[in-house]
């Protein structure tokens, strides 16, 4: 029993291990990308999808590439989510990434190998733009081991050191009637 349960420590901190050191595996470049978040909806509800923009500009005067890990999934890697409730409480602390920030991918295994779709490049001034699943970025997040309750909260992700601005959202219960996501923050 005890080898069990030390077994399974020893995997998940390999694949917290992992998770880190593929993230910080990003090539090294000056502050060149800019990230940006919206509510993709007003209609947040307790239980079902929390879909949120993230919109990436290359700001630097030349080209840049980025991996997005497994970028034909919802989420992608590599992206990361910090979460705060109405008191400020940051929900999303934890022992594995520092910063309070937080990525499914922790829960992942080392089978990633890049996929040519998994590069994103932008010329100068160019844009990505997809929707990221908040509720799949933060599932087995020990401080949200049922996810996020109907409540308002504070949001933010980031890609390594680029990290994006903060936007408010409100998640309604399933009985009460839909009011909308607040917007973004300056």
């Amino acid at each position: 029993m005890v080898a069990k349960i030390m077994k399974k420590i020893i995997i998940a901190a390999a694949l917290l291990t992992l998770s880190y050191v593929m993230a910080l595996a990003q090539p090294q470049r000056e502050a060149s990308l800019s990230l940006r978040i919206e509510p993709e909806t007003s209609d947040y509800v307790e239980g079902q999808d929390l879909p949120i923009r993230l919109t990436f500009r290359n700001v630097s005067k030349t080209p840049i590439t980025f991996t997005l890990a497994e970028n034909d999934k919802d989420p992608p890697g590599f992206i990361w989510a910090r979460v705060w409730d109405s008191k400020g409480n940051l929900l999303t602390q934890n022992d594995t990434l520092k910063d309070g920030w937080w990525t499914f991918w922790v829960m992942w295994s080392s089978t990633y190998t890049e996929k040519p779709s998994d590069r994103i490049s932008l010329l100068r001034g160019e844009k990505y733009t997809r929707t990221v699943n908040l509720r799949g970025l933060l599932a087995g997040c020990p401080g949200l081991p049922r996810g996020l309750k109907a409540g308002t909260y504070r949001v933010q992700l980031a890609l390594g050191a680029d990290v994006s601005n903060e936007i408010e959202i409100t998640i309604m219960s399933k009985s009460q009637p839909q009011k909308g996501a607040k917007g973004a923050k300056a």
